[in-house]
């Protein structure tokens, strides 16, 4: 089913460090732990933009035999600054 209502929490936390946000098809592979796990262990070497494309190769099916990593992906990591 589509639909147009996104899936929204708010959150008062000043002890978050970043967000991934991105399509359905990123999330057939990778729960939230794993994708929170693959960020985080990649953070202090790389830069986001690079951590992001990645994230993307990865997930991107190497054999069109396989239903996941078909599909069509996009996702933005959002770093939030420490005070």
């Amino acid at each position: 089913m589509i639909t147009a209502k996104p899936d929204i929490t708010k959150i008062r936390n000043e002890n978050i460090d970043f967000i991934i946000m991105g399509c359905d098809g990123i999330w057939e592979i990778k729960s939230n732990q794993e994708m929170v796990d693959w960020v985080k262990s990649r953070q202090e070497r790389r830069d986001f933009k690079v951590i992001c494309e990645d994230l993307l190769d990865e997930l991107v099916s190497k054999d069109s035999g396989n239903q996941y990593g078909m599909d069509n992906m996009s996702a933005i990591l959002i770093k939030f600054a420490k005070k």
